[in-house]
């Protein structure tokens, strides 16, 4: 029978293998850590890997020199890994800090994520905010901010007009910036959506600005500003929508 880990004062053990580890004052595991569930509202710092076979909840602050991997995952405390796998939910409120990349079933960000490796997701909402260098996934919904250098890949991508979003480029089957009840007016500092190019076969967009668009089925609404529309079967421009070139394909 494996061993139960609970930490209620300053605790350091050596790495192995542990049923479910509690951490209410501070932990440091010298090696890897595998465990079945791990709950953290002080601080633990697991100086190889860790393994979880169920979720892992933290309120508090974990770090964790290796891989952070685990089935289920939720964090309102910060998380610092080396790169995170997680292959049910995770949920996000705090913030993390991933050194590599991160492969994720379906999450969601509501407080800050920043990754310097790519993000493969099932399903990947962002109501806080991210940075990270690429993302691949087959949902994407964004309310927050997000920063991707390069390429914003995903089946489905929707995001709310309030939130600022920066991208190298994008492709897709559908994208739609749609209205947010919460804005009134474009008074803003910057564009809703901003990209290099954007490619899909249905593309909807508010408030955007790219260099190049690409699709069969393009509307072009308010705040848009576009150099060149690229489209197989229909092109639409609403009243506060600029497209510089129409080009049908």
């Amino acid at each position: 029978m494996k061993q139960n880990l609970n930490c209620s004062g300053s605790t350091r053990v050596d790495g192995g293998e542990y049923g479910e580890v509690r951490v209410s004052a501070s932990l440091r595991v010298d090696g890897d850590l595998r465990c079945d569930t791990l709950q953290c509202s002080g601080s633990a710092k697991i100086e190889g890997a860790l393994s979880c076979a169920g979720e892992v909840r933290c309120s508090g602050s974990v770090k964790v020199a290796g891989e952070a991997a685990m089935q289920e995952g939720r964090f309102s405390g910060s998380v610092k890994a080396q790169s995170l796998h997680c292959t049910g939910t995770l949920q996000c409120s705090g913030s993390a800090k991933i050194e590599g990349g991160m492969q994720l079933g379906k999450a969601r960000f509501s407080g800050s994520c920043a990754a310097e490796g790519d993000i493969h997701a099932e399903e990947l909402e962002i109501a806080g905010s991210l940075c990270a260098p690429a993302v691949e996934a087959e949902r994407f919904h964004a309310s927050g901010v997000f920063r991707i250098d390069g390429l914003l890949n995903a089946g489905e991508i929707t995001l709310s007009r309030g939130g600022l979003y920066q991208a190298g480029d994008i492709g897709c089957t559908t994208l739609r910036v749609v209205q947010d009840a919460h804005v009134i007016s474009l008074g803003r500092r910057k564009r809703a959506l901003e990209a290099q190019s954007i490619e899909g076969d249905t593309l909807e967009l508010l408030d955007t600005q790219a260099a190049v668009v690409r699709g069969r089925f393009v509307r072009v609404g308010a705040g848009c500003v576009i150099d060149r529309v690229e489209y197989s079967e229909d092109l639409t421009v609403e009243d506060g929508g600029i497209v510089k070139e129409p080009v049908r394909c």
